[in-house]
């Protein structure tokens, strides 16, 4: 367990393109932000969720809406970080449900003083996977006062670095950073576990 590090998991989303919210559909039983609970509850006790609504209340931890509305993950960072009570922050996306706990473990043990520590697989940068310090918090607010919300372009004007995750890792798995946008790629995601 990790004292000194919290765990924020991103459920602010709209779920627009999928038309339900996709947090809360069911993989292998448990609903996919269960399962990033259950990940992030095994190295620390320390947990936020970035939400505007109170559909998590049942998982019985702190929940925060946004301080600035309607900006994507941004917003959630933002808040989440001002509010965090650990330099650290894991900071996860609601809608992995291939994440797991050694991942995130190696994110956290190769963070070292970084501001943000970001896994990049495969040549793509997922900055929702990633280690966050509260020592960011002026910089996302100096971006997001300039209208930038992206988050990989407000992280490259941090101290960051860019941790290459690939097959020579023991738990890699190529699927592990999937994510859902829509139904097409939940009933993908479904039969993956089925196969597995």
């Amino acid at each position: 367990m990790y004292q000194n590090i919290t765990g924020i998991i991103l459920a602010g989303g709209k779920s627009s393109r999928m038309g339900t919210n996709k947090a809360l559909l069911k993989i292998n039983g448990i609903t996919i932000i269960e399962h990033i609970f259950k990940v992030i509850s095994s190295l620390t006790q320390n947990i936020i969720i970035s939400s505007n609504s109170d559909e998590y209340n049942f998982l019985r931890c702190q929940i925060l809406h946004d301080e600035i509305e309607n900006i994507g993950p941004a917003g959630g960072i933002y808040t989440c970080l001002k509010n965090s009570k650990t330099v650290k922050n894991i900071i996860l996306s609601c809608d992995t449900p291939f994440i797991n706990a050694d991942l995130i473990k190696y994110i956290i043990e190769s963070s070292e003083d970084y501001d943000s520590t970001i896994p990049i697989c495969n040549d793509f940068v997922e900055p929702l996977a990633g280690i966050y310090s509260k020592n960011i918090i002026n910089i996302i607010e100096n971006e997001i006062g300039k209208n930038n919300f992206s988050i990989f372009k407000i992280i490259k004007k941090s101290n960051y670095k860019l941790l290459e995750i690939n097959e020579k890792l023991n738990f890699y798995n190529k699927n592990m950073f999937l994510n859902i946008n829509n139904l097409n790629d939940y009933n993908n995601i479904k039969q993956l576990t089925d196969e597995s």
